[in-house]
């Protein structure tokens, strides 16, 4: 009997550690940021920071998003505050979720305006689906742009109908 109880101390001390282990945060990777576009099942497209692991404690708090009915079944969701350093490049996914024809995907058109110097703003359409779709706004900023709070408005079209502007906030640190 007594050396069962010795046996399985160093057992049980091993299972805990392993435990404890595992509940600690993921270490961040080198050339991994919080809005990386990962892919994620059931969401498609979605932000690193907001993909959780069972057990493991994601390295970075998750990426708010801000969802506005613009009508009675048309939905935008967006990143309205960005923070970011010079040089550094950030995505904002902007997904529309609003009923189309047949099931398929809406048709939606984006432009921003309202940038500042240094403030440079590429599209990307990042995934489609039945009624909803997801576009990609990459923001990057020049290494000589001044720090202070920018805001930009993108002008959002659904299936042929003009919603007008949404501002989002970039805030440039130092």
């Amino acid at each position: 009997m007594k050396k069962i109880g010795v046996l399985f101390l160093p057992i049980l001390t091993v299972v805990l550690l392993t435990v404890f282990a595992c509940q600690r945060a993921a270490p961040v990777v080198p050339g991994q940021a919080a809005d990386d576009v990962v892919p994620a099942p059931g969401l498609g497209p979605t932000y690193r920071a907001n993909i959780q692991q069972q057990g493991v404690k994601n390295p970075w708090p998750p990426i708010q998003t801000l969802e506005v009915t613009l009508e009675e079944n048309v939905f935008l969701s967006y990143r309205a505050l960005i923070e970011m350093k010079r040089g550094e490049t950030r995505n904002n996914i902007i997904g529309v979720r609003a009923p189309s024809e047949n099931a398929s995907s809406p048709e939606v058109g984006l432009a921003v305006t309202g940038l500042s110097a240094g403030i440079e703003v590429k599209q990307e359409r990042l995934w489609v689906g039945p009624s909803a779709m997801k576009q990609l706004l990459i923001v990057e900023v020049s290494p000589n742009a001044r720090p202070g709070e920018y805001t930009l408005h993108f002008k959002v079209e659904v299936n042929g109908k003009n919603y007008g502007e949404i501002p989002a906030t970039v805030v440039l640190v130092r």
